[in-house]
């Protein structure tokens, strides 16, 4: 039966976060605990573009011989255009593991340490509905209200395009389907070509590529080894909102002023706070090295200040921080 709930772990100030201010912490890819983040798909797919002819051997297996040449070229043609407009990506990592202590191990170095229980329809709606000014009840009730933003979400979409993602591993998940069909669709919009403008094939073309583009930007984000895969996890992802010009992407202007800063052991680590309503939480879950019942008694304080109903539990786990 499929687990309808996720769980968030994190320290004192994430709590905090998301209940005081309504946010959740989102890490640049590129500094969470698995080093080759980010990077492990992408190498796969470079590497398979540059040296591995076998992936697009499978593509055009099926293809008219006349073709294939065309394919070729669009398949290059699409590697080097990955390759020149990389983009930074920020998650928020929540996992199906319920008061795990493989999960308390991975996330919990502090003396006191939460694990945040949410529905998992919740949190994907959170990412569809933010920002949306034509559905500002729903954004409310999955965003919660801020206190300088009309609409929950409103400046995040001016830099951020957010989406939920299930975490996959190993590149047997590789997007082959999603490059087959595009590559079909070149081929229709080629045909038509030969009715129409170059210059307007040249934009749908253009086009096309960048829709492509953003579907692998999310696989990439979303994509582990194998070995990670006893972490069962889904995450909140923020790809960089970018505006193409020619062969490099341009940062949206005011997008460094969107991006906090927090100190780990002297270097600094970026990330960007998505809204997420307080009121999502379903129950909150501790795992304390001392004063267990001081720590409860924090929580029930905390819950009933902002009017909560979310249920405290203490871990069952017998992990020594």
């Amino acid at each position: 039966m499929e687990n309808k709930s996720i769980y968030h772990y994190t320290g004192s100030l994430g709590l905090l976060g998301i209940i005081k201010d309504q946010t959740i912490r989102c890490t640049n890819l590129k500094f969470l605990n698995d080093r080759e983040e980010y990077n492990y798909l992408y190498s796969v797919y470079v590497k398979r573009h540059k040296d591995d002819t076998n992936g697009l051997l499978e593509l055009l297996k099926d293809v008219n011989n006349n073709m294939k040449e065309l394919y070729k070229i669009v398949y290059d043609s699409f590697g080097m255009f990955i390759e020149l407009n990389q983009r930074d990506s920020y998650a928020a990592c929540f996992t199906t593991n319920n008061d795990s202590i493989q999960n308390w191990m991975a996330y919990g170095r502090n003396p006191v340490n939460y694990s945040i229980e949410y529905a998992k329809q919740d949190v994907n709606n959170a990412t569809l509905y933010c920002g949306r000014s034509n559905q500002k009840k729903i954004v409310d009730k999955l965003c919660g209200v801020r206190e300088n933003e009309l609409i929950a979400g409103s400046e995040l979409l001016k830099y951020f395009v957010p989406r939920f993602c299930k975490v996959e591993y190993g590149v047997e998940h590789f997007p082959d389907k999603v490059f087959s069909k595009f590559l079909s669709d070149i081929l229709s919009e080629m045909n038509a070509a030969e009715r129409g403008t170059d210059g307007l094939f040249n934009k749908t073309i253009e086009s096309k590529f960048s829709r492509l583009y953003n579907e692998m930007i999310f696989s990439f984000s979303s994509t582990k080894k194998e070995e990670w895969k006893h972490e069962n996890e889904y995450r909140i992802v923020l790809s960089e909102s970018t505006i193409f010009d020619g062969n490099k992407t341009v940062r949206k202007t005011g997008a460094c002023d969107f991006i906090s800063w927090r100190d780990s052991n002297g270097m600094l680590i970026p990330f960007a706070n998505f809204p997420i309503s307080r009121r999502l939480i379903k129950s909150v879950t501790y795992l304390a090295q001392n004063n267990p019942q001081r720590v409860k008694e924090s929580l029930e304080l905390l819950r009933s200040l902002y009017e909560l109903d979310f249920e405290i539990k203490e871990s069952e786990c017998s992990l020594v921080i």
